[in-house]
């Protein structure tokens, strides 16, 4: 396995800040801030798209711990009739994720 270079899981949503990710055992500690410019470009919007962005960054560990759990049952799996090339699909897809998570 990997060595891990990001910071520990979990992460969550900052509640006073739903734009906000930081590690679940201090918010002090900021990891990112999801935002986007409205049209005119003056102000800086945080809107529902820019809140579900942030909990789809605050689930990155989550995931990509899920992922490489998912990644090792399958490859213990009888690869069945009709559902190898599945399989084998769904590999190739994992390992190019965690691959893009991880170097």
């Amino acid at each position: 396995m990997t060595e891990v270079k990001h910071t520990p899981g979990p992460w969550v949503v900052d509640p006073d800040s739903p734009t906000d990710i930081s590690p679940a055992d201090d918010l002090r500690l900021g990891i990112a801030s999801i935002s986007h410019a409205d049209e005119a470009g003056g102000r800086w919007e945080f809107g529902e798209q820019s809140k579900a962005n942030a909990k789809l960054i605050a689930a990155a560990p989550n995931l990509l711990a899920a992922l490489q759990l998912a990644l090792d049952a399958l490859a213990h799996c009888a690869a069945d009739k009709g559902y190898q090339t599945l399989q084998n699909k769904a590999a190739h897809a994992a390992n190019r994720a965690i691959a893009k998570a991880t170097q």
